[in-house]
């Protein structure tokens, strides 16, 4: 079977599918007349639970940074302390109800008992009852309970989407690619596949419904094609694909300790993006100047308590020391409704990105804002590092984010606690009123930083990972590129300088026209730096003004997709 999505994430995957897709439990309260036939339910339940465990554990020990073994080996205690399990018996033998009712009400006792201590240890506890109550409530109602990390062979994953919980999920020994029903070149789904340089097809609108667990899949995560379970001369062909791609990419290592120079010699600054601590060493493979955007949101998911100072100090000494030097760019929370934070009270809202998120939450919660603007100043000494804050739509909020962050630096100063006095702060540009006054902005920051794909989404008024909107979701929009060049004008006019980072900055066909309208740091996810590399060398900016005049004159999208098809021959 041949299928077409949108090839987010470029290389040859080959590997039997793992259909991945939310399964959360629902329970259900029900009268029950058998007793013993419910507690022989919830003890089968904990048996094959800890088989499982007991599996994990073993292969934790052996592969797993010592905090990650220790965190299995805990769950499994949970089997072996009977508290829980006991409590949940005494509930179906009194109350007569279901397993998995009487299991979850047990749940919610001990949580709110270790969570009310409130200190580290009793919350993680809390966490550690919650996973394992999930997983025997699980088994108990027939759901699938897959823990990737046992996985021995080549995988390639199959869900409706990834987020970026599902970071935790992917393990790049054994997953060699990623397919999903929903998302877009710009979608979370994508940039994940794309930051842990695994190749990925998105937008296959029901792939999770036509394949099966087992079946063989091949796909090209440029061209987006993909094929399930193909015959021998299909496979022997993608083979053939494979290895002319291992041989671009290693003809492009050449590029590596080179700068990036165009053909008329200017310089220009290639950064990484990463949302994860583990992709540091992505950056440093693939010869990136520096880290444009470090995403903190993975510091606060995957947990029931928020991260303190000192976690998020330890978190960014270890990327800024790995950087050497190199310049850091790291943005502040930006997380809303669409994530799951048990300790942040996140109502379900109709529309999360233009909602109570980012910035506006900060704002609101300064405990976590100033937590984390206290993190990130101590560890401002062990290297190059500059800080972004995320989704200003105005004036008003970076001027009470400066006063915020005075305030913090000054009680800093009180404890005689060190840090480095010239961190650089810049104003993400995402919302188009704030590219509008950005000539007013611009003196009040020292840099600012372009997020092109939330600028298009918010600009173009249409969701970033919606693959039906694929066309309208769109870098050439000569609305949005006048916005990028009115951004560049009030920088240019202030002498600070400007940053972009996204999807576009990676696309051989945008780049021209980025270096055109005057961008010199361009931020993308590491696995394309040595290609845009390669790219640049080739380019004459003499010839980049002639290519701006002419795009400024096209009224469509297409008739500049056009001119720089054109500008590539």
């Amino acid at each position: 079977m041949f299928l077409n999505g949108i090839g987010a994430s470029p290389g040859i995957a080959m590997g039997k599918a793992l259909v991945v897709v939310d399964n959360k439990p629902i329970i259900e309260k029900r009268t029950i007349d058998n007793v013993d036939y419910e507690i022989e339910r919830l003890d089968r339940a904990v048996e094959i639970s800890r088989k499982e465990m007991d599996e994990l554990k073993n292969k934790a020990i052996k592969e797993l940074p010592y905090g990650e073994a220790e965190l299995v080996v805990e769950h499994l205690s949970i089997l072996d302390n009977s508290d829980l399990i006991i409590s949940t018996k005494e509930r179906i033998e009194k109350e007569k109800v279901n397993a998995e009712y009487a299991l979850n009400e047990a749940k919610e006792l001990f949580v709110t008992m270790f969570e009310s201590m409130g200190n580290l240890y009793t919350s993680e506890r809390a966490f550690d009852i919650k996973s394992i109550t999930n997983r025997l409530i699980k088994h108990l109602l027939g759901l699938e309970v897959i823990d990737v990390s046992l996985l021995e062979e080549d995988t390639i994953l199959v869900s409706d989407k990834f987020s970026i919980n599902d970071l935790n999920l992917i393990n790049v020994d054994t997953i060699v690619g990623a397919l999903t029903d929903l998302g877009t070149k710009a979608s979370i789904s994508a940039i994940i596949s794309r930051g842990i340089e695994i190749p990925s097809v998105v937008g296959l609108n029901d792939i999770t419904q036509k394949v099966k667990n087992g079946d063989y899949v091949v796909f090209d995560g440029r061209s987006g094609e993909v094929i399930l379970n193909p015959d021998e001369k299909i496979k022997a062909e993608y083979i053939e694909h494979r290895k002319k791609y291992c041989k671009e990419r290693e003809m492009l290592k050449r590029l590596k300790g080179k700068k990036t120079v165009t053909l008329d010699g200017k310089e220009i600054n290639l950064y990484g993006i990463i949302s994860s601590q583990i992709q540091i060493d992505n950056i440093i493979k693939n010869d990136a100047e520096g880290v444009g955007l470090l995403r903190t949101e993975f510091l606060y998911l995957n947990r029931d308590t928020s991260p303190s100072e000192n976690q998020q100090y330890e978190v960014y000494k270890s990327i800024i020391e790995k950087m050497d030097g190199k310049p850091i760019v790291i943005r502040t929370l930006d997380i809303g409704a669409d994530e799951e934070l048990s300790y942040i009270n996140l109502k379900e809202e109709l529309n999360p990105s233009l909602g109570y998120r980012s910035i506006r939450l900060c704002l609101d919660r300064l405990d976590i804002f100033q937590t984390q603007l206290r993190a990130l100043y101590r560890a401002s000494v062990h290297g190059n590092l500059k800080i972004e804050f995320p989704m200003i739509s105005c004036l008003a909020e970076l001027l009470e984010v400066k006063s915020i962050l005075k305030e913090t630096l000054d009680k800093l100063d009180v404890e005689g606690i060190k840090y480095n006095k010239n961190v650089e702060i810049g104003a993400v540009i995402e919302i188009p009123s704030l590219a509008i006054i950005s000539d007013i902005i611009v003196k009040h920051v020292d840099f600012l930083s372009v997020e092109i794909d939330d600028l298009i989404q918010f600009t173009c008024a249409v969701d970033r990972s919606n693959h039906r909107l694929n066309d309208i979701f769109d870098k050439f929009n000569p609305g949005v590129l006048r916005l990028l060049r009115h951004v560049i004008e009030s920088a240019k006019n202030e002498n600070k300088w400007v940053g972009i980072s996204g999807e576009p900055c990676s696309d051989l066909k945008m780049v021209p026209l980025l270096l055109a309208i005057g961008f010199k740091k361009l931020s993308m996810p590491p696995i394309s730096i040595l290609e845009v590399r390669n790219l640049i060398s080739s380019i004459n900016t003499q010839d980049l003004e002639k290519l701006k005049d002419e795009v400024f004159t096209r009224g469509t999208s297409r008739e500049i997709s056009d001119l720089m098809d054109r500008y590539l021959e």
